[in-house]
């Protein structure tokens, strides 16, 4: 009779001993990014460099870039950062990202103001998808919904994000 209490128990303690043993880490695992490309993630026409942690499952970025010249005043440098989630997958790979990157640029309401752009950076939240083949290429595209806080009423709102790159990855041995 109590040896059926018993062995409940013990499988339950080692149930949850096998569980709290970390996963060993992939060889394979990506450990760095780096894209050029295109897009609000990368700091509009820039360069992003992506480290992961997680066994490749998550990642951090940063990306520094240039914002073209649309119009006379509308040019500089931008930068971006966030955090990645991924799914499991070893090449073709979903994500959702979560960022602070440049949404927009504001002229001077003002003629008198030289050069007053205000650039508005804000939080946003993007899915992608992400091909990392065995060899290093790898090919990212995003897009999300990013909003500006903190900011007077006519300036607030939200802005569509996208971003799209190429570069290479390099993989744990």
């Amino acid at each position: 009779m109590r040896h059926t209490r018993i062995f409940p128990f013990v499988l339950l303690v080692a149930t949850t001993a096998t569980a709290q043993v970390p996963e060993p880490r992939s060889s394979n695992a990506p450990k760095a990014t780096l894209l050029l490309g295109f897009g609000n993630s990368l700091g509009w026409l820039g360069l992003q460099a992506e480290g992961y942690f997680a066994a490749g499952r998550a990642s951090v970025f940063g990306g520094l870039g240039y914002t073209p010249e649309v119009d006379r005043s509308w040019s500089g440098v931008a930068v971006a950062g966030g955090a990645r989630l991924f799914t499991s997958r070893k090449t073709h790979r979903f994500f959702v990202e979560a960022s602070v990157s440049q949404l927009r640029v504001e002229k001077p309401s003002d003629a008198s103001q030289p050069r007053g752009d205000e650039r508005i950076y804000g939080p946003g939240l993007q899915v992608g998808y992400q091909l990392m083949k065995a060899g290093g290429f790898t090919f990212m595209l995003s897009v999300g919904v990013g909003h500006t806080i903190d900011r007077p009423s006519h300036l607030q709102g939200t802005a569509g994000l996208a971003s799209v790159g190429l570069g290479y990855t390099w993989r744990g041995r």
